[in-house]
Formats: structure tokens, sequence, C-alpha cells
């Protein structure tokens, strides 16, 4: 698990940051892989 606020302003899928919360209504969406790999780095995976 990562706290999602110090990612917020980084994530290039985050269009509009104080509405943050909006891409994830819209259910499956695919995410860049430089996006992958910056969750990931802040969730401290295994990849």
């Amino acid at each position: 698990m990562a706290p999602i606020r110090p990612l917020i302003e980084k994530l290039d899928f985050i269009p509009d940051k104080q509405h943050w919360g909006m891409p994830f209504r819209r259910g499956l969406f695919e995410i860049s892989g430089r996006d992958f790999d910056r969750i990931a780095k802040a969730m401290r995976a295994e990849v």
C-alpha cells in the first residue's frame, strides 16, 4: 500500500490534479509504463 497524495502531481493519467479521483470512477483504464513504475516504486514492489 502507498499513499496517493505524494503521487498525484507525478501521475500522467490524472489530468485534473484537484479532482484526482475522477479517472478511477471510469472503472478499468490503461496507464503508461512510466506511471506504473512510479506506483510500483511508491509501493516498494519488486517488478
